[in-house]
């Protein structure tokens, strides 16, 4: 099972659990292998996984499904019960709502589960399940792994057969159901980062200062020592005394505990964490606002290289995941797709493409316009245009005497 109580979740590296992540190795069990940690520790914490996980759902939820039939030919009746079913996957949602959350699991967790609610035999709704209420009960056949799902929630228990549960994931863990979350390579980055902003805040709050220990020279007794710690709470403790001069008596010597910043090399390491958190991620750095790890000379080549990297592969993960579940209950829809121009950072692509194009001449418009995806505008497209004045090729290659005299009128 994925998902573990407290209890269940306390075992050693010896114990051989499946449930164990890489870096329980070296960090102990405080690590982001259960959805409760990577969301409240990592999602909810770490300002570049929020925005890393946010711009990958955004990317994914703006392309539109299209129905594709067995010659791969676009279907455009959108009264199908199919398009209708993915325009409103259930009530008061939407499909980008629908990817959105998918993509949004994905990102996190590295599995985004689907429940398919039949009416009639057929896909009526789509529900995205909250991953820490799915888990799935394994059925020892390599070939069919889960014998069916269970989902907690609310009133009780539910039991889900395998086929009405869409299951996208990342890369499973050696003998287990569920994929792998990228926060959990991330996991070292995301926890120094988070332990480094504590402890700059606490330095912060702290007016600047790090601790520091009071040295006697003579034991103290209960009352002297009670006296004497209330006068420097009071006195020297805090923002607001920042600066003040504290005067001690008695032989008695301030020493500095700690690090400060240029010891610890806070900039330094905060900058490493962030580079390793985006490429666990698959985001550029400066796509979350990080320019001191800036790898891409602009903006759009970082945009096209998220975009051809993780949110297409994203997209033909969940779409995949898609066709397999829905397509057999409507046998005129072969696959579930999209359309290449509907991924924004692609239509530079496009453009590329058609410049090259145009500036083609061994091939005819049709082929071109075959080329981009477009129907043939019919015969006269069968003709292979040439640069001088991009008449046909036929007409450039006729004798003078058979277009005519330009005298006769």
């Amino acid at each position: 099972m994925l998902f573990k109580s407290k209890k269940q979740e306390v075992k050693s590296v010896s114990e051989g659990s499946s449930n164990f992540g890489v870096a329980d190795v070296f960090f102990g069990n405080d690590t982001m292998h259960t959805y409760n940690t990577q969301f409240l520790q990592g999602y909810a914490l770490s300002p570049f996984v929020f925005r890393c996980a946010c711009l990958r759902a955004s990317a994914v939820a703006s392309v539109a499904p299209r129905l594709l039939d067995a010659d791969d030919n676009e279907i455009t009746d959108q009264n199908h019960p199919l398009y209708k079913l993915l325009r409103h996957p259930s009530k008061g949602r939407s499909w980008r709502d629908l990817a959105y959350d998918a993509e949004h699991d994905l990102s996190i967790n590295g599995n985004a589960c689907i429940q398919v609610v039949r009416g009639l035999n057929k896909p009526a709704e789509l529900w995205n399940l909250g991953l820490n209420d799915v888990q799935p009960f394994q059925s020892n056949d390599n070939y069919s792994p889960v014998k069916y799902w269970t989902y907690n929630k609310g009133n009780g228990m539910v039991m889900i057969p395998p086929e009405d549960m869409i299951h996208v994931h990342l890369k499973t863990k050696p003998g287990e159901i569920m994929g792998m979350s990228p926060l959990e390579a991330a996991s070292a980055s995301i926890k120094a980062q988070t332990s480094s902003r504590e402890w700059n805040n606490g330095i912060m709050d702290n007016a600047g200062r790090p601790s520091a220990v009071v040295e006697v020279p003579q034991e103290m007794n209960d009352d002297i020592f009670k006296k004497f710690k209330e006068r420097l709470n009071s006195g020297y403790s805090g923002k607001a005394n920042a600066g003040k001069i504290m005067v001690m008596d008695g032989g008695k010597k301030v020493v500095n505990l700690g690090f400060n910043a240029l010891d610890m090399d806070f900039n330094a390491g905060m900058v490493l964490m962030a580079r390793e958190i985006s490429i666990a991620m698959a985001v550029p750095p400066e796509l979350v606002g990080d320019s001191a790890n800036k790898t891409y000379a602009n903006a759009q080549e970082a945009n096209k290289e998220f975009t051809q990297h993780t949110v297409v592969p994203e997209l033909d993960l969940l779409f995949n995941a898609l066709t397999i579940a829905l397509c057999p209950y409507f046998s005129d829809v072969a696959r579930i797709s999209y359309d290449r121009s509907d991924v924004a950072e692609l239509k530079g692509n496009m453009a590329e493409t058609i410049t090259a194009l145009n500036a083609v001449s061994f091939m005819t418009t049709n082929e071109k316009r075959a080329a981009m995806g477009y129907d043939d505008i019919g015969e006269e497209g069968d003709s292979i245009l040439v640069p001088a004045g991009n008449i046909p090729l036929s007409e450039a290659a006729r004798p003078v005497n058979d277009i005519g005299d330009p005298g006769d009128n």
